[in-house]
């Protein structure tokens, strides 16, 4: 059995890895008049932080759900 707090934990550890790579210094880095396939870089990493924050937000979650919800 999990401990019942592990969701919170894990959503807090979330919170504070989208503080941090969204932060002015990690922001700064990507800042450039580069582009990738036409699209500028700073625009390419916020996509893509966005869309991981989002994947990883929705496996810890569903680490957590108890195995009778996994089921239905």
């Amino acid at each position: 059995m999990k401990r019942p707090g592990i969701l919170n934990e894990r959503h807090a550890a979330l919170f504070l890895f989208a503080i941090m790579v969204l932060s002015p210094p990690f922001l700064f880095i990507f800042d450039k008049s580069v582009q990738f396939a036409g699209i500028p870089v700073l625009y390419l990493y916020l996509f893509v932080v966005w869309a991981l924050l989002i994947a990883l937000l929705a496996f810890a979650s569903e680490l957590s759900r108890p195995e009778r919800d996994r089921e239905e």
